[in-house]
This record gives C-alpha cells, structure tokens and sequence, in this order.
C-alpha cells in the first residue's frame, strides 16, 4: 500500500475508531501492524492480534527455498525486521491467536511473555455441506487460503503425489 494511501486509510481508522469507540480492536495479520500508530492516537482499548501464521518463520522458510536468487536475498534481509515487528507485536497485545498449536509455540518462543492462543480455523459445516452424490471415501478438504507459496505448494503436493499413491493402494 502505498504511503499516501497507507495514511489515507490510517486517518480514516483513526476517525472511526474515535466515533464508535470499540471495547477492544483487533488487529488481523502483522502486516495490518502499520495501522498501530493511527490505532493508539484514537484509543487505548485492548489489542487482540490474529497472527495466523509465524510470519518470521514463513519469510525464513521462503528466503531458504528462493535460494540466492533476487527473492530469496531480499526475503532475507526482511527476516530479522518482520521477527522484531512481530515480537513487538505478541508483547504489545492484549491476547494473541495463531491457527495451529505449532505457530502459536514458535510465537511463545519469539516472545515469551505473550498471552497466545490457538484458534483453529473452522468450517460451518451446515453451509458446506458434502455432495452426497460423491461416495464418503472420495471427499477431500484442502482448507487453508492459496494465496501462500506453502498452501498452493502444500495443496499441488497433495493432489499430483499424494493422492495418486492413496488411490494406487486402494
């Protein structure tokens, strides 16, 4: 986002916060952290951050597999930056979730004193509700968002190699 737009929409949270003067705020994702400054400047109410992934982990883990090309040397030099926003942000917090019980321990070690919690993502199962037309044994669920390298590589993974080998055994 960039910075006159970043402030634009700072200034606009900054405003509405002011009007509806919320209980608590909830900050989604480290990278909506920029948003803080306005946040504070509007209220004092208790920040609740979702950190569904160990950011810092998940830029080491691409920085490794981009290896020495342009990518993987600027993920890089974005590591120790994003593990201290992020650490600043687990302290800052109020509470804190991740979405699985090994991130929210790679968090707790980032900042120990962090109050953090899992909170799984779920699904409502009386929305999406299973095709009866397709046989129990042949239902599959791929949840997590495929705008991540991890989830669409964890998701092509599972469908060009996995799968075949599960039906090769039937």
């Amino acid at each position: 986002m960039g910075t006159e737009l970043g402030r634009h929409v700072g200034q606009e949270l900054e405003r509405q916060i002011r009007e509806y003067k919320p209980d608590a705020v909830i900050i989604e994702h480290l990278i909506t952290s920029r948003f803080l400054p306005y946040v504070r400047r509007a209220t004092d109410a208790p920040i609740i951050f979702c950190e569904h992934n160990a950011e810092y982990l998940y830029e080491t883990q691409i920085a490794r597999q981009a290896g020495l090309s342009f990518n993987g040397i600027m993920r890089r030099t974005q590591v120790s930056k994003v593990r201290r926003l992020e650490k600043s942000m687990l302290e800052m917090a109020m509470i804190t979730s991740a979405i699985s019980d090994h991130d929210r321990e790679m968090l707790q070690r980032l900042a120990p004193s962090a109050r953090l919690y899992t909170l799984p993502p779920g699904v409502d199962m009386d929305y999406f509700t299973p095709n009866p037309a397709v046989a129990e044994e042949e239902r599959i669920v791929f949840a997590g968002v495929l705008f991540t390298v991890t989830n669409t590589d964890g998701a092509e993974c599972l469908a060009r190699r996995i799968l075949p080998i599960v039906r090769a055994s039937d």
